[in-house]
């Protein structure tokens, strides 16, 4: 955080110096965490405890961001994304291969049905 400090003096008979401290720092706000992400990938098709590992790197970085330590509540939060596209990916291979394998099935009973 930066401080910025301006001193002037007021008109009149009197001196008294006016002080003002302006804090200009990063907003936490701004930091994501994406903590709704992570609990619909733990809930939702966890692929290899991914979702968990999303989910724990995105409780790490509303932690960091509540104690002021943005750069770590980046960090956690970059990951957490990552892990979340990760479990996102895999679970969608998942349920594409699943639908391709019964979809071949259900085309082998129908074939030998015909056949019969």
């Amino acid at each position: 955080m930066t401080s910025t400090v301006a001193t002037s003096k007021s008109e009149g008979t009197a001196q008294f110096p006016q002080t003002v401290v302006v804090e200009v720092g990063d907003n936490p706000n701004l930091i994501r965490d994406h903590i709704v992400w992570s609990i619909c990938s733990f809930s939702m098709l966890n692929c290899c405890c991914l979702g968990l590992v999303a989910l724990l790197n995105s409780v790490r970085a509303r932690d960091q961001k509540l104690v002021r330590n943005l750069e770590l509540a980046r960090i956690f939060g970059n990951r957490a994304r990552t892990f979340n596209i990760v479990s996102n990916v895999l679970s969608l291979l998942t349920i594409v291969i699943f639908l391709g394998i019964y979809a071949a099935a259900i085309g082998h009973v129908i074939s030998s049905v015909k056949r019969t």
